[in-house]
């Protein structure tokens, strides 16, 4: 226990911590996602924190057969336990801002 400004506290130590923070961003306007960019918090630039934008998959994204359904999967192969759906998925690509920072002191 410590005394921090006249409470007692417990403090802890902590190392090699790494803050990782994913945002999704399928569901926002061209122009939302362009204000969204490249703003910063004051918390993630005093950090310093660095941002990967990728696809769910982190492949190239197939030109979408329709905006709700971009892999063209038919109801009947979505719902045939048997069929193989590999990698596709109804429903709009999954696009992710991931943010990490390494803490080691």
């Amino acid at each position: 226990m410590e005394s921090i400004s006249g409470y007692e506290a417990k403090v802890y130590s902590a190392s090699n911590v790494e803050l990782v923070t994913k945002t999704r961003t399928e569901h926002l306007s061209d122009q939302d996602k362009s204000r969204n960019k490249g703003s910063k918090t004051p918390f993630q630039s005093s950090l310093g924190i660095a941002q990967q934008h990728s696809a769910q998959n982190g492949a190239l994204l197939p030109q979408p057969a329709s905006s709700t359904n971009p892999t063209a999967i038919t109801p009947e192969e979505y719902f045939d336990e048997n069929f193989d759906l590999e990698t596709r998925n109804i429903g709009r690509p999954i696009e992710i801002s991931t943010k990490a920072q390494d803490r080691k002191s």
